[in-house]
């Protein structure tokens, strides 16, 4: 996956660089493109997905209606596990958000974009309200480990952390796997990926590599990540093609009922 790398530079300079002159951004997992000027959601979800036409305003708002009210459609974990860590939301308080899911949610514990959210506001990322985990809140959930071949080494890695769609249930999100979800990374690195796709291929919100937490500057702290060495139309590809749509240092979920 090509991604900017210049570990020497501080965060606030890497995002001016990043707002200044671009980004690539990954349209459907697939093609991919620079973009001179910063990347809007609306500008990105807007493009048709897996060769479907785009909805009309009619058409998305019963979309909508249906997905969050679709939850056995989704398939995880019951209401009653969400229900069992929703009160972690509070925690973002004292502990810092390390990961927001916007859009198309039932439960929310934080507010729209203010003045002080400045990668949101580089990146224009905009939502009413969201809702927010902290570190310790994803380590609540039921972690999950995979052993995937990475790009980087060519060499086997453990990597651990909750399913992606169980995050995403605590947030409340239920529907059929018809969905789109956008994961958002703080370089402006975005990829599209079906609910379906999220659920089949068992994506991960790795928090641990070999045991030890991702730092920031590295692939974390938190990586959306698959074991692409078992889902057979990944691992056909050559291995760098493989994790196009899994961004590391991922910050932003927005689920998009359709």
């Amino acid at each position: 996956m090509l991604r900017f790398s210049a570990p020497s530079i501080s965060f606030a300079i890497l995002t001016n660089i990043f707002e200044t002159y671009g980004r690539w951004v990954s349209l459907n997992g697939a093609a991919r493109r620079y973009i001179l000027q910063p990347v809007s959601v609306d500008t990105i979800t807007q493009f048709p997905v897996h060769g479907q036409p785009a909805s009309t305003k009619g058409q998305s708002e019963m979309n909508k209606r249906q997905f969050l009210s679709g939850a056995a459609a989704f398939g995880v974990a019951p209401a009653a596990f969400a229900a069992k860590h929703e009160a972690s939301g509070a925690a973002h308080a004292t502990s810092p958000a390390v990961l927001t899911i916007s859009g198309d949610i039932g439960r929310h514990n934080r507010g729209g974009v203010d003045v002080f959210d400045r990668l949101f506001e580089k990146q224009l990322v905009k939502f009413d309200k969201a809702y927010a985990f902290d570190f310790p809140a994803l380590m609540r959930l039921p972690a999950v480990t995979i052993r995937p071949t990475l790009e980087y080494d060519q060499q086997l890695h453990t990597l651990s952390g909750p399913l992606l769609v169980d995050v995403l249930q605590v947030a409340g999100v239920t529907g059929a796997g018809t969905a789109q979800v956008m994961l958002r990374a703080i370089d402006g690195y975005a990829v599209m990926v079906s609910l379906e796709n999220l659920r089949a291929w068992r994506f991960i919100v790795a928090t641990h590599l070999d045991g030890k937490p991702m730092p920031l500057g590295g692939l974390g702290p938190l990586w959306a990540v698959y074991d692409a060495d078992r889902v057979p139309e990944q691992a056909s590809k050559p291995l760098k093609e493989r994790f196009v749509t899994c961004p590391w240092a991922v910050y932003h979920v927005q689920v998009n009922a359709g």
